[in-house]
Order: C-alpha cells, then structure tokens, then sequence
C-alpha cells in the first residue's frame, strides 16, 4: 500500500508499535508532525489499538505528547522503555518502575483477559514479557525519514510512505 498526503494532519487508527504499521512509517510520522491527542479503543486481549492525531510541525522541536512513556515516573528516554508483550498498553524503564507499578498493571491484565498464576514472575528483563523498543531514528539507515524535516514541514509539501 502507498499514501500520499498533502495536508496538516494525519489520523492514524491502529497499533503504535505494533502490528499495524511498520518502524518507517512511524520515523517518518514522529519527524514531520507532533503528536496532539491519542484515544484508546475498545480492543481484543492480545491488541493495543488507539486513535492518534499527529499535526504537522512547523518548528524542528515543537512540542509533542509522548508517544511512549514509562508508565510510573513518564520516562521517554527510548532506549531504555519496553512493553509489556501480553497486555501491550504498559510501557517501564526499569525494573523498579515496574514493581511500584504491580497492583495497576494486573488489573491491566485483568481487563485485557490475561490471567496469569504468579504476576510476581514477570521479569523486566526478560523480551519475552516486556519488548524493547527499537527506534533508531538517526543511526539506522532503515528508520531515517525519507525526506528532510524541513522539507515535510512545509505547508505544502506532501506526505508519502509505502506499506
């Protein structure tokens, strides 16, 4: 599939890292519009789908609502978050995040139909429970935007990705 746009907003349903979209799509989003708004949706157990609104920048470090955060302290230091893999909504940086965090995020797994006999057990470090994120924006020729940001940052210039 290929978009093309031409405007100032993009409103994108789906998995933000997830299974809905791939990492160029979201480099490319992240570097040319800020996020402004995101609203959950009603989902399966095993999906995280929400509805996000993305403006398009006009300055290089506009402000933007995180589109990851640790969930306790609001951490958005990227190399150092992961997801939860069962429930998908819960993002930490750390092990201690994590623990201070417990009773929340079981009822999380609650709502989402995922019981499990020792939620004690989960490890922070381990990628089978929580997923690293691997956005490399800058020193991954894979995940750099294809256009500059002053060039989509233009109210008229196009938007374009394929998927």
């Amino acid at each position: 599939m290929y978009v093309h746009y031409e405007r100032h907003f993009v409103v994108a349903v789906g998995e933000w890292y997830g299974d809905t979209g791939d990492r160029q799509f979201e480099c490319d989003v992240m570097k040319a519009f800020a996020l402004t708004s995101r609203v959950p949706l009603p989902n399966w157990g095993d999906t995280a789908f929400e509805l996000t609104v993305w403006e398009r920048k006009t300055k290089a470090n506009q402000p933007s609502l995180p589109v990851v955060a640790c969930a306790v302290c609001e951490s958005r230091h990227r190399s150092l978050l992961r997801r939860c893999s069962l429930c998908k909504t819960t993002v930490y940086c750390s092990a201690d995040c994590m623990r201070q965090h417990t009773a929340v995020h079981t009822a999380e797994h609650a709502r989402r139909l995922v019981f499990l006999n020792h939620d004690d057990l989960l490890d922070f470090d381990n990628p089978h429970h929580f997923h690293p994120f691997e956005w490399d924006m800058h020193g991954n020729d894979d995940f750099k935007a294809a256009a500059s940001w002053s060039t989509t940052a233009k109210e008229d210039a196009t938007f374009s990705f394929k998927f």
